[in-house]
């Protein structure tokens, strides 16, 4: 039994109790941030480039005497209010700090503001390494774009920011942003299009063209297009391709955050992945293979980047986990797996150096070839070893993890490595600290490998070598005999580490890493020479055969730029001597008489007096225009491309879809059309022994 003076102690206690959480209710109140809801309204002059808008922003949370927005710098503010009542502000470049009165429940600003966006917007652009070309905004009859960071609209930081947009067009118009479309109405002339933002997206991007909308749903997510007239055919395709990656995403990572996922035509070329829609020139979206490949990584980047956010303190790591879990993942349901982890290891030899090289912890985004394969393809192969070391089960589980407790929150490498740390109950501080926060790859060889026969067992012994600067690693090794393939993984730590195998066959082929799984720097004999040889070559010369005549100096000039190039010196051969060419990787166009500037075409490609015979088969059709890639058999350059082009017009078309094509050594073009590409076989790696029958 309680008496009365326990039970007195007993409500007191609970008493206090609850005025001490009462307290510290109050307490995070006051230092809770406050979120900020927009009524924003944007009225869209495609002639004169122009926008007007006046967002109605409404908050309540602590109190504070001023509040700053994010704006571009070149926009007029025509008024401010403040619960109604015009306030003082100031606005220098792109920050708008407004004054507020003291001890106000809630807040009601009004800003009225305007202005031009006019980014110039290539028209025929050569190169796309660069996504976007620069443009962050531009407003013009073909099409609005306006990205986050833009300053297109009042942007705070560290606020929770939601949307009521309506936008304002002309007739025809449709406008498209993250979020929940709520209809598109056309009157008087003019079109509007609302939209819901109910998320904090942590920025807004704005897309507006001449849409015709085309909608299906799949389960409780409406996949919708929006596309002009003259592209309305593919349409089905794409909401088709849209339900299946969504389904697979959901059941990957779990539910799909948004309410609608859109593909979008943009009028010049661009490959945007936006939460909830994806942006794509017209010319992209007319690639057959776009549909299998990149549209499933911008829907992916709804989980990751968009769903899950980057804190861009570490870097960017969405763009190395969508690019597995998208494009890689493709390939390795097809049993290409191998192939596209080999792919990453050249294009990585054959782009990055130690100029242009960096750790993953500074990858904000792709500007050229060599940052793209930092951040995508070495990203993707980090998560690829992390998945190796973890096991499918943990791996997997670890990524839903994340995206269930941390969706819609900004996230670090440190925070990926954390809760993989806590699925699988095993530290991973060294893992990241030498693949995220460390540049470069290991470099790999074996070493004084022999075999010693004893009674028809025979041992192997060895060193596997690595240059500095050292990594930690665990490497397969497999030694295959007359009879099968026994397999053991090396524990790599320094510069060099010995090994034994005991097999009871002969032994015919040893390799380390059989199967790719471990980024490394190839060695350059295991590269063959490809269009992204030249694109990262550090030094190249364009050499135009006098028989191409002056338009073969404006064929020159434009590869030069399609693939990156610019600066590069080209001219006529009759301008350039052997000295000049010493040591300097050439782009040919046609065949130059000096003989000793052609490449050693051994005999996978000869040129006839009818055309050209590669790998055995003859091309005699005047349309016929071929581009490869080789080594020089004699004079000082490392590498040679040749193009030779059917005629100066086809010349103009083919020199800019070339740069495309990085991975391959050679490419056969039918008028403008791709035919036939490939690679060359690569020679010995150092990290394969072979012996042949007679031995040992």
């Amino acid at each position: 039994m309680i008496n009365a003076r326990k039970i007195k102690n007993i409500m007191l206690l609970v008493q206090t109790l609850w005025i001490l959480s009462l307290l510290c209710t109050s307490a995070l109140a006051k230092a809770a941030t406050p979120a900020l809801r927009h009524q924003l309204t944007i009225t869209l002059d495609p002639a004169g480039h122009r926008l007007d808008a006046e967002d109605r922003i409404e908050f309540s949370g602590p109190e504070f005497s001023q509040i700053e927005f994010h704006l571009a710098d070149h926009l007029t503010i025509q008024r401010v209010l403040v619960n109604g009542i015009k306030t003082r502000y100031a606005f220098d470049a792109g920050r708008l700090r407004i004054m507020l009165p003291p001890e106000q429940a809630l807040y009601q600003l009004q800003i009225d503001y305007g202005g031009r966006f006019d980014d110039p917007v290539p028209d025929e652009p050569l190169n796309t390494d660069n996504p976007g070309f620069g443009v962050t905004g531009t407003i013009q009859a073909r099409g609005i774009m306006l990205l986050d960071g833009a300053g297109w609209y009042p942007e705070t930081e560290g606020l929770t920011q939601t949307f009521d947009l309506t936008v304002n067009a002309p007739e025809g118009m449709v406008a498209v942003t993250s979020g929940n479309p709520l209809g598109h109405v056309t009157q008087k002339g003019r079109t509007l299009s609302r939209w819901s933002v109910d998320k904090d997206l942590r920025g807004l991007s704005l897309v507006a063209g001449p849409y015709q909308v085309t909608t299906r749903k799949f389960g409780g997510i409406t996949a919708a297009t929006y596309f002009t007239q003259p592209l309305q055919h593919l349409s089905n395709d794409y909401l088709e391709a849209t339900g299946r990656y969504l389904q697979l995403y959901e059941k990957l990572f779990g539910a799909y955050a948004f309410s609608q996922f859109a593909v979008v035509e943009n009028f010049f070329p661009t490959g945007y992945g936006f939460a909830s829609f994806t942006l794509m020139g017209r010319q992209v979206l007319q690639l057959p293979f776009i549909i299998h490949t990149s549209l499933g990584h911008e829907i992916a980047h709804c989980w990751w980047g968009n769903g899950v956010l980057v804190d861009p303190s570490q870097g960017n790591w969405s763009e190395g986990l969508t690019t597995y879990v998208a494009d890689y993942l493709y390939k390795e349901r097809r049993g290409e797996g191998q192939d596209q982890r080999l792919q990453w290891l050249r294009d990585y030899a054959g782009l990055v150096n130690a100029k242009n090289d960096f750790p993953l912890s500074s990858f904000t985004g792709r500007m050229d070839p060599a940052t793209r394969t930092v951040g995508y393809d070495k990203g993707a192969m980090v998560f690829h070893m992390l998945r190796q070391a973890l096991g499918d089960a943990d791996f997997w589980q670890g990524l839903r993890d994340i995206y269930a407790r941390r969706r819609f929150e900004a996230i670090t490498w440190s925070d990926i490595r954390k809760a993989f740390e806590k699925r699988s109950g095993h530290s991973l501080s060294r893992f990241f600290k030498q693949w995220v926060f460390k540049a470069g790859a290991p470099e790999l060889s074996l070493l004084q490998v022999t075999v010693k026969p004893a009674r028809n067992r025979f041992t192997v012994n060895g060193y596997i070598k690595q240059a500095a600067p050292y990594f930690d690693l665990n490497l397969e090794l497999a030694l295959q005999t007359e009879s099968e393939t026994a397999r053991q993984t090396v524990a790599i730590v320094g510069g060099q580490t010995a090994f034994s195998m005991l097999v009871s066959g002969r032994p015919q082929q040893l390799t380390l890493d059989p199967h790719v799984n471990i980024f490394r720097r190839l060695a350059p004999e295991e590269l063959p020479p490809t269009i992204n040889t030249i694109k990262g070559s550090a030094s190249v010369c364009a050499v135009v055969a006098q028989g191409q005549g002056p338009g073969g100096l404006e064929t020159a000039g434009r590869l030069i730029r399609s693939l990156g190039l610019e600066g590069v010196p080209f001219g006529m051969e009759n301008g350039f001597s052997n000295k000049d060419l010493a040591g300097k990787d050439l782009i040919l166009v046609g065949l130059p008489s000096h003989r000793i500037w052609r490449p050693d075409q051994g005999d996978r490609f000869k040129v006839t007096a009818e055309g050209f015979i590669l790998n055995g088969h003859t091309y005699s059709d005047p349309m016929m225009s071929f581009f490869g890639v080789f080594t020089t058999g004699s004079g000082n350059a490392r590498s040679v491309a040749l193009f030779l082009p059917a005629d100066a017009s086809l010349a103009k078309t083919i020199s800019a879809k070339i740069t495309h094509y990085g991975k391959y050594s050679y490419l056969v073009f039918n008028a403008s059309n791709n035919r036939v590409k490939g690679t060359w076989k690569a020679n010995q790696s150092p990290l394969t022994v072979r012996w042949t029958k007679k031995r040992p």
